[in-house]
């Protein structure tokens, strides 16, 4: 269905007066980008969880202690993809500092801090602090357990 939407923008953009050839060209650049891909991934993930789950819990002959079961499975994957979605954004921004000749110099997480503060990325400073925290926890918990 995607390449179809596709399909469909570039003949309006080949067919089409100015102002809809412009409006498909931008829909058809949104579409392309990573974030309209990396979404329309992430719902399929998070879908394909939640679809025993839902189809159990439409039922009319309702099972409660497997419709718990189900939640408690659903919890567990959606809390799952969480970490692996933020340990990729953790190392992404790990390899993005490195490959910068600015962050070369830098001894310390605070000097990171410091010159993402300066260079006015301060949301991406919070996610990267976020996301090592988090996977930082969870490494502490499965030590826990073993």
């Amino acid at each position: 269905m995607f390449y179809a939407v596709i399909d469909v923008l570039e003949l309006i953009m080949e067919n089409s007066k100015s102002e809809q050839k412009a409006k498909a060209s931008n829909l058809l650049d949104s579409l392309k980008s990573f974030d309209v891909a990396f979404s329309l991934h992430l719902m399929r993930n998070i879908l394909g969880i939640t679809y025993e789950l839902s189809q159990a819990l439409q039922r009319k002959d309702q099972d409660i202690v497997n419709a718990m079961t189900l939640v408690k499975i659903s919890k567990q994957w959606l809390h799952l993809l969480q970490l692996v979605a933020l340990d990729n954004q953790l190392e992404t921004y790990i390899l993005d500092t490195k490959s910068n000749a600015e962050f070369s110099n830098l001894t310390a997480i605070s000097n990171l801090a410091e010159k993402n503060v300066k260079d006015k990325k301060e949301s991406s400073v919070e996610r990267a602090f976020s996301a090592m925290k988090i996977v930082k926890n969870q490494l502490r918990n499965r030590m826990g357990d073993q």
